[in-house]
């Protein structure tokens, strides 16, 4: 990277304060909880599913490339490793316990067949490969922790030795790294084993950590390269891919391909240049304070509030929308309470949620 690029990378950085940070994840969290709602996945089409899954989680990985550059030390990765691999060890075997008696209560909840080795419990915490994590802790959600630690890990290296020359070759790796774990994630022209089979084979998902750092990156480099384009540009950018995708999956979904990377980066670029509005927010500033916790919380209660265990016979119609609109707020609301609580009380917490190594050991 050249010092111009530099120079203008921390120019966009000292533009951007912890509120609008805190703001941009307060409205992430949300749309990641829409996600996960099941009473939305009842109403929502499968395309507006899809739609929904290609820029809410991934826009996380991006807003880290758009901060102050840090570089990498000792102190960075130990904290790095107790906010993230720690932390995903611990709700590892929380979310493993409390989805065996989720299982006893609601049988229907199993995600296999099958009951899992203790090798597979072994294997899904050393590569946070999403299908393993889900057959064994019952929930998905925690392949984001590892990811982030490599990805960050990756980035900071980037920025300690940018002028290597080998960073070409890691960039094109984590490209194809990015198309076939990420874009293809959910539509692929081969096999989903495929995918499987590498996420197994990835210690704490460095592969997806590269794929990530990929799309982050470049993002930036877009961005920098098109400075004098502003929000309302990406934004549109971003409702005609949208448009294109609903109007045209119907027909022939692997468009997916495609628009994927081109919805994540031109939304999370549309809101990144509307953060001073977005930062006004201090509903999305408090919920993106603690998204990670939220992040964490959130999927017993999508599961407490499902149509499954109310019986509810949910429709795409006016009541439907009722519906997802109630849950959302209820889980969003209920969500956040119990993590201030949590960090109310403050063993807890730092058993939960340390956020350093010198908090989980008292230092």
């Amino acid at each position: 990277m050249d010092s111009k690029v530099i120079k203008h990378r921390n120019e966009i950085k000292d533009n951007i304060s912890f509120e609008e940070s805190n703001a941009i994840k307060g409205l992430l969290i949300f749309l990641i909880i829409l996600g996960h709602n099941r009473i939305f996945s009842a109403v929502a089409s499968s395309q507006c599913w899809m739609w929904l899954y290609s820029f809410h989680v991934y826009s996380f990985f991006l807003l880290p490339f758009f901060y102050p550059e840090k570089g990498i030390n000792g102190d960075r990765i130990r904290n790095n490793a107790v906010k993230l691999l720690y932390v995903y060890l611990i709700w590892f075997i929380i979310y493993s316990l409390c989805y065996q008696i989720m299982l006893h209560i609601v049988p229907s909840l199993a995600k296999s067949d099958t009951i899992p080795t203790a090798f597979q419990y072994i294997l899904a915490m050393l590569t946070g490969s999403q299908s393993l994590l889900g057959n064994t802790s019952g929930f998905m959600v925690l392949w984001f922790l590892p990811v982030m630690f490599s990805m960050l890990l990756i980035k900071g290296l980037r920025e300690r030795f940018k002028n290597s020359k080998m960073w070409p070759i890691v960039f094109t790796f984590g490209v194809i790294c990015y198309i076939m774990l990420i874009d293809f994630r959910y539509k692929a022209p081969f096999s989903y084993s495929i995918i499987s089979n590498i996420d197994m084979v990835s210690p704490i998902a460095v592969f997806r950590g590269l794929g990530a750092f990929a799309i982050g990156y470049l993002s930036f480099i877009l961005y920098e390269k098109l400075k004098w384009w502003g929000g309302v540009a990406y934004l549109l950018i971003f409702l005609i891919a949208s448009t294109v995708w609903f109007i045209f999956s119907v027909v022939d979904n692997s468009l997916y391909w495609i628009l994927k990377p081109l919805m994540t980066v031109s939304f999370f670029l549309s809101i990144f240049c509307f953060r001073h509005y977005i930062g006004k927010s201090s509903l999305l500033q408090t919920l993106g304070k603690y998204s990670m916790p939220i992040y964490l919380v959130h999927p017993f209660l999508c599961i407490l509030f499902s149509s499954e265990i109310f019986n509810l016979q949910v429709t795409s119609d006016m009541k439907g929308i009722i519906l997802v609109i109630l849950s959302q707020i209820i889980i969003t609301a209920t969500s956040y309470g119990i993590v201030f609580l949590i960090y109310k009380l403050k063993y807890l917490k730092r058993f939960l949620f340390p956020d350093s190594y010198k908090e989980l050991f008292n230092i």
